[in-house]
């Protein structure tokens, strides 16, 4: 799989840009504010249909305009498709091969696995950024998980929007009640689906994320990933375990989801802990182990998708090589020059990939949003 080339309008500071992409590694180099994290971004959101930084709808357009527009073609399996995006402030519309479809259709046929700055810090961060570094995982597994994902945050926007209703007085307690009920057996069976998934794929990417951190560490250490609801692990549970649990909790929460007006119970509310020789990495770990675990969980992902799939997943890499030390910079870099897959590096001085096969490579320069060949 493979990104032929793309073409920009209006997006962000990138104002009319068009380029073709090498197969195999791709440079953007410039200094800060010039582009190249956007050029990448522009990449991904085609694929994922939201951004890997914050941001919304009015964000992505040139402040000139009142659209963006991004299009390109990707290769796989011997078959093109044509893919397009166009941004509105209030909306966003996808198009395949001519026909418009949704971002979750796209994302079932094209993986992207994306390393970033910011990805390196979710072992610090809430556990929210820790829940979505392994439902990103789950996408590669396999494409059904895409809708496991989908629905259950459907259905949580639901049930959060009736208990809002009741909180406001926009529906009678008569009313909700059986709407709840019903809405709430549907959310707990959906929310037990994702979780079970969760713990399926953490169980089937530990041998490969402990290889990878010795091998990004040089050391002889384990890391155990823990999967926690209510302060109790459910990595042992099985789906109907799982289920039992939260119909049980959510039964004890009734009237504080009610009284608060939100959900309380579910698969966005657990906790998804990296353990580091048994110890938890959030307090106990410094740094640079912290972002080790991060590169070996996305190691470990590409080598799973590879496994699973047959290819690798085309790689983002935003200005992380900077963010390395030279060790750890060295061994992410060697186990780069192994994947047949293409990759997409941004980097503010040619330095930082220095050890980097530079036969295949195609760098692209970036200047006010200009793409200079």
């Amino acid at each position: 799989m493979f990104v032929e080339n793309i073409f920009i309008k209006n997006f962000r500071n990138i104002q009319d840009a068009q380029t073709h992409f090498s197969k195999n590694l791709n440079v953007f180099l410039g200094k800060n504010g010039q582009g190249k994290t956007n050029l990448l971004e522009s990449i991904y959101l085609l694929v994922h249909g939201n951004s890997f930084r914050y941001s919304n709808n009015e964000s992505f357009i040139n402040y000139s305009t009142q659209q963006s527009f991004i299009q390109s073609n990707f290769h796989q399996s011997g078959l093109k498709y044509n893919l397009k995006m166009s941004i509105q402030k209030s909306s966003k519309e996808f198009f395949l091969n001519e026909k418009k479809t949704s971002s979750s259709q796209i994302q079932k046929k094209f993986s992207i696995v994306l390393f970033s700055p910011e990805s390196l810090s979710f072992i610090k961060e809430s556990s929210e950024f820790r829940r979505v570094l392994v439902d990103e995982f789950l996408t590669s597994v396999d494409i059904k998980n895409v809708d496991i994902i989908n629905d259950f945050r459907k259905t949580l926007k639901n049930r959060n929007r009736l208990l809002k209703d009741l909180r406001e007085e926009k529906i009678s307690r008569s009313q909700f009640e059986p709407l709840f009920d019903s809405l709430t057996e549907i959310y707990l069976q959906k929310s037990a689906d994702l979780v079970w998934q969760r713990i399926d794929a953490l169980g089937k990417i530990k041998d490969d994320l402990n290889d990878n951190m010795r091998y990004i560490s040089q050391q002889n250490v384990e890391i155990f990933v823990d999967y926690v609801a209510s302060d109790e692990s459910f990595l042992s549970f099985s789906r109907l375990k799982v289920l039992e649990k939260m119909q049980k909790r959510s039964q004890e929460l009734r009237s504080a989801e009610i009284a608060s007006g939100s959900s309380l119970v579910g698969p966005h509310k657990h906790e998804i802990l990296f353990l580091y020789n048994q110890k938890d990495s959030r307090f106990f770990c410094s740094q640079g182990q912290q972002r080790a675990i991060i590169l070996s969980f996305k190691m470990a992902q590409i080598v799973y998708h590879r496994r699973v799939h047959g290819t690798f997943p085309i790689l983002l890499l935003d200005d992380v090589l900077s963010e390395l030390d030279y060790e750890k910079r060295f061994r992410l870099v060697e186990f780069l020059e192994n994947l047949k897959t293409q990759i997409f590096i941004t980097s503010t001085e040619i330095d930082s990939i220095e050890n980097l096969n530079k036969e295949t490579v195609q760098v692209k320069y970036l200047e006010n949003g200009i793409i200079k060949e």
